[in-house]
Formats: C-alpha cells, sequence, structure tokens
C-alpha cells in the first residue's frame, strides 16, 4: 500500500498536484493546506469544516483522501474538543488533525492520520510583538493524537510540522521568529513517549540532502524551500516528518520525493510511506 503525505500550498496549484497524486498510483493521502474548491471528484476525503482555526482561522485544513479502490476507509469525524461524547475523535484546533482507519484488500486495518502545526501568535502579556510559534499547537495535537494510540493499533502520522528535527545544539537552517529551536526536540520525545516515534524520512537512502552540514542533523533531507529561496534547488530546509507505532517498523519505507524534477507545484515536496 501507498501511503502519501503532501502540503499542498494552499495558494498553489492544487489542481496540479491532485492530478499527480491520482497519477503516482498512491492509495491514501494524508494532506494539509488543502482546499475544498479543488478536491477532484474522484477523491474521497475526510470530513469536517474547511478551515484551520488556531490565533488566526485559515481556508483550509488537514485531510485524508482514498485515492484507489484497493482500500477500504472509515473516516474519523473530528469533534472539537469540549463539544462531543467522551470517546469521539476529539481536536484542539479544527482542521490541524484528520484521521481514517484504511484496510487494503485482503490486509489488516491501519489508522492513518493527517498532522499540521498551525502557526499562532504570542499573547498581547508575553511582551512579545508580532511573533508566531508552532509549538503550542503542535503539542496539543500530539495530545490529541494520544486517544487514538493503544493495545494493537498500527499507526502512522505524518504532515508538516514547521519545526526542525534538533538532537543536538546546532543551530535551524533558517531562524523562525519563535527562535524556540532548542524546545523542537521535545515534540519527537513527546511521539516516542506516546508510541509512535519518528521513522523518516532521513538521509542518504530518504532523499536528495542539504549540502552544507552546519546546520543540519545527520540524516535531514530536504522537504520545503521559502518563499524567498523560490525554487526546489534551492532547498534547505525539513519541515514535514511521518511517524508509526512500533509494529509498523520493519514493514515500511520511508522517501521524500524532492529531487528537482519531481517535486512538483508546492513549497513542500511529497513524502511517499510505503507499506509491505
Amino acid at each position: 500500500m501507498k501511503i502519501v503525505s503532501w502540503n499542498m500550498k494552499w495558494n498553489g496549484d492544487q489542481a496540479l498536484a491532485w492530478a499527480m497524486l491520482k497519477e503516482m498510483g498512491a492509495d491514501v493521502a494524508l494532506l494539509q493546506e488543502c482546499v475544498e474548491a479543488h478536491v477532484p471528484e474522484w477523491a474521497e476525503v475526510s470530513p469536517g469544516p474547511w478551515r484551520t482555526s488556531s490565533s488566526d482561522s485559515r481556508p483550509w485544513r488537514t485531510a485524508v483522501a482514498r485515492l484507489t479502490d484497493q482500500v477500504d476507509v472509515e473516516f474519523l469525524h473530528p469533534t472539537p474538543l469540549g463539544q462531543g461524547r467522551s470517546r469521539d475523535f476529539a481536536v484542539s484546533h479544527e482542521g490541524t488533525l484528520a484521521a481514517a482507519v484504511v484496510t487494503p484488500t485482503g490486509g489488516r486495518p491501519l489508522t492513518v492520520v493527517s498532522m499540521y502545526a498551525a502557526w499562532e501568535r504570542y499573547t498581547r502579556h508575553s511582551g512579545r510583538q508580532e511573533v508566531t510559534l508552532a509549538m503550542a499547537g503542535l503539542h496539543r495535537a500530539i495530545s490529541d493524537l494520544t486517544r487514538l494510540v493503544g493495545g494493537r493499533v498500527r499507526l502512522i502520522a505524518a504532515g508538516d510540522l514547521n519545526i526542525y528535527r534538533r538532537t543536538s545544539s546546532k543551530s535551524t537552517p533558517w531562524q523562525w521568529n519563535d527562535g524556540g529551536y532548542r524546545g523542537y526536540g521535545t515534540a519527537f520525545e513527546r511521539m516516542e513517549a506516546i508510541g509512535v516515534p519518528f521513522i523518516g524520512p532521513t538521509g542518504p537512502d530518504g532523499g536528495r540532502q542539504p549540502m552544507s552540514t552546519k546546520r543540519r542533523e545527520w540524516g535531514d533531507v530536504l522537504t520545503y524551500y521559502t518563499p524567498r529561496q523560490g525554487r526546489p534547488e534551492n532547498a534547505t530546509q525539513q519541515l514535514d516528518f511521518a511517524f508509526a507505532t512500533k509494529n509498523l517498523h520493519r514493514r515500511l519505507n520511508v522517501r521524500a520525493l524532492n529531487e528537482v524534477d519531481e517535486w512538483g507545484p508546492s513549497d513542500h515536496c511529497r513524502i511517499l510511506i510505503e507499506v509491505e
């Protein structure tokens, strides 16, 4: 089974992005910044309001999409935290998590989750002016994800986290305004603590890597270029990551489709997750 995770870029050429998803033959897509107006008729997409709610509301969201008839899908209906019943799939911020239980023909069920860490603003009491951060929303999403994990559940979660994978004191490829790179590792530690550790993509087999080693961790691959960088060949950053329960690790292959000629119309590249 092929699963692809992709931030489609809300104001990019999403019609072309959907065409690329269909052409690559993936069974399931874990999408971020997905816009309702561009969803094609042939794709079956998870339910939920078409917005992402955090400090600012945005007209797009995460989604799980069934792309072929080789899998059966049971979509989980996201409920705003505090508004549903005790065993509902509750989310702290609408649009930041989408989930489904996917069963391939003749196979076993697999829970898949699309994740997005929405940017938020510091409060006026913080003393910070016009500064944003993604870590607060990401930790809320991890807390929501925790309730999907347990027993013999097989789960894959992936998406655009808007943070770096820091395992040392190296500075980041690009200094975000939040200045919080020293705390980025806590997100990966929490994911491992809840039973869904990081699985990639990592180099050298996980995709093209940054040329400079001064500001990257071992294994970092390229998944994003900034507006200033403008093109895939200028990318220096990894913001997209995949995680999975340990009962799946030997059955997975994770790779960033980040060569210049395969990148696509978004500022993020696709992450391909192949499940035996």
